[in-house]
């Protein structure tokens, strides 16, 4: 299992960069107890995203959760999971699970209204795109 977020620090020998992956494996951009994309990038200073910043090829925080989906599609990896808040770019308001927290835990909900032809569009071509 790889989680593309773990792969800020950029250290050598951190296996989450993804030119390490091999194909027996499952890339996540982020999991249910990680934040989400969005939130990752709002509760990190720029400087501290710069690894993924320079190897995802984006040059702000704001395109970094796009570049992120797009990474984990395009691995070698079997298979690739993005959780339905890192496709819609929402925050940590939407994240799933806070590890030894109780009470607020696994109650995000997708609302109907949010799932859109535009969005089906976008998961769509871009599983398209990268074979899946």
């Amino acid at each position: 299992m790889k989680v593309l977020l773990f792969a800020a620090d950029g250290a050598e020998d951190n296996p989450h960069i993804p030119y390490k992956f091999t194909n027996n494996t499952t890339v996540y951009v982020g999991t249910h107890d990680n934040d989400t994309a969005v939130g990752f990038c709002a509760r990190h200073r720029k400087e501290e995203l710069k690894y993924l910043l320079e190897y995802f090829g984006v040059k702000n925080k704001r395109s970094l959760p796009s570049a992120l989906i797009r990474a984990a599609l395009a691995s070698v990896a079997d298979t690739a999971i993005i959780q339905m808040q890192d496709w819609l770019e929402i925050g940590n308001t939407a994240r799933t699970n806070t590890p030894s927290t109780v009470g607020e835990n696994w109650k995000w909900r997708l609302a109907p209204t949010t799932l859109t032809e535009e969005l089906a569009d976008k998961v769509a071509h871009l599983t398209r795109l990268y074979g899946r």
